[in-house]
């Protein structure tokens, strides 16, 4: 069964960048190359599991830890690893498409991914920022950060602020696909649990109650 994905990501992520300091080649072959990234198509993808160095890494993972237990346990793992993944393909189709001349690396457009998600999801969810704030704040003021970066006169750390911009609208956009089918769910384990008269149920009792009620 598919579960803790949020830990898996970030045993990937930590793996590669301890690949990446031992081998040098090794960023070379993975991170996404606009110049030789269409005769190595995987770029798109190994790209989102680099890291430039350790600030980076460790601000990532800091990041896919606190909204990745929060973002699988609120729309389940298979769907959690959707939203992660198509968010970083399609920032790394932004960073390609924004940023042709640079080689972009890192997971922020798939966690960016989980905070639109988050954003909309759990909007009153309180997140620390200097001060505990509800979620949607939080997701509409760190967008509009990097929304700030896109029309500044420089960039000296070079950050890809639209594969940031477009992660996060991936993620909203599964938001809002979901959110009615998460609501029914909700419903439907409420019910359950009324009959079974429990807190939690098991896989099990749930496949009972839908043969009972739903075949």
């Amino acid at each position: 069964m598919l579960k803790h994905v949020w830990i898996k990501l970030v045993a990937l992520n930590c793996a590669a960048f301890v690949m990446q300091l031992i081998f040098p080649w090794f960023t070379f072959l993975f991170a996404l190359d606009p110049k030789v990234v269409f005769d190595a198509p995987w770029m798109f993808f190994t790209s989102m599991f680099l890291h430039a160095g350790m600030e980076h890494i460790m601000y990532n993972m800091f990041a896919l830890v606190f909204f990745g237990i929060v973002a699988e346990y609120t729309v389940g793992s298979k769907k959690f690893i959707t939203a992660y993944i198509i968010s970083g393909l399609v920032a790394s189709f932004a960073s390609l498409l924004f940023y042709p001349s640079s080689i972009s690396l890192g997971a922020s457009g798939a966690i960016y991914g989980l905070i639109g998600l988050m954003t909309i999801l759990r909007p009153k969810m309180l997140v620390w920022w200097g001060a505990p704030i509800p979620m949607v704040v939080f997701g509409v003021l760190y967008i509009s950060m990097d929304i700030l970066g896109v029309f500044a006169s420089a960039n000296p750390d070079n950050v890809a602020y639209m594969a940031h911009i477009i992660g996060f609208a991936v993620g909203v956009m599964f938001a809002f696909r979901w959110k009615d089918e998460l609501k029914e769910e909700k419903q439907i384990k409420r019910i359950v649990n009324k009959e079974f008269e429990e807190e939690e149920i098991t896989d099990k009792q749930l496949d009972e109650w839908e043969k009972k009620y739903m075949c």
